[in-house]
């Protein structure tokens, strides 16, 4: 086994990791903006409902 194949099996690796995270927060951004516009039709739609911890 050369070092060159683990290397690029690593970058490979990497990579896709690094393009499932961005799919996974682009989904969740997706969901977060659903889930608030459906709290402002439940409340009733006064302004943006803000979020706040």
């Amino acid at each position: 086994m050369d070092p060159s194949a683990g290397l690029e099996g690593l970058l490979c690796g990497l990579s896709v990791l690094a393009m499932t995270v961005l799919f996974v927060l682009w989904i969740g951004g997706f969901i977060l903006r659903v889930a608030i516009g459906w709290t402002n039709k439940v409340v009733g739609g006064h302004g943006p409902v803000r979020l706040r911890p």
